[in-house]
């Protein structure tokens, strides 16, 4: 979605802002997310502080973003986190280092190292969604096999929301769950 432009981006787009910014489908999101938020809150409740604002932060915020894409506690929160906070901060050394000491682009002419170690991160936050979200689908696919499908989408799915719109491709979905997925993640 991220590099769609024109007609193509408003295809992708339009379905997915129906699932994701009209303020009843914002509305249903809310708890899934307030345990999440509360279950994070409890964790720092007796310390009295964070030692490491950046890391809790990411983690609160994966652990989110996995919700909303996947409808899965990812296990940050536990410490069983799917993404290793290096990868995300590896992303975020080179796009600052890369743009402020070389302006944007050079990366298109010159691989360097910082751009091949922002490359492993982005492959491997990639590759952890793109897992995700097949256990994901097959878990839709099993319970609509089994017969036990509206039991099991009981809450807010947008995963399920997207797949079962009229407008969207399973490859739209893909598209839009992995770029909303690794934007969240990277958006710490």
């Amino acid at each position: 979605m991220i590099s769609l432009k024109g007609e193509a981006w408003v295809n992708l787009r339009r379905p997915t802002q129906e699932q994701m910014l009209r303020p009843t489908a914002v509305s249903s999101y809310v708890s899934s997310l307030s345990d999440v938020a509360s279950d994070f809150v409890d964790m720092y409740l007796n310390e009295g502080q964070i030692d490491d604002l950046k890391s809790a932060m990411s983690k609160v915020v994966t652990e989110s973003t996995g919700m909303l894409c996947f409808n899965k506690r990812l296990g940050c929160l536990e410490g069983a986190s799917v993404i290793g906070s290096a990868y995300v901060d590896d992303i975020f050394e080179a796009s600052e280092k890369d743009l402020k000491r070389f302006g944007p682009g050079l990366y298109k002419y010159i691989s360097t190292p910082l751009y091949r170690k922002f490359e492993r991160a982005a492959d491997h936050i990639f590759g952890v969604a793109n897992t995700e979200l097949k256990e994901a689908t097959g878990k839709i696919e099993q319970a609509k096999a089994e017969g036990r499908l509206q039991e099991f989408i009981q809450g807010p799915s947008l995963l399920y929301a997207l797949l079962t719109h009229p407008d969207m491709t399973p490859e739209m979905v893909q598209s839009v769950i992995l770029d909303l997925f690794v934007a969240g993640v990277e958006s710490v």
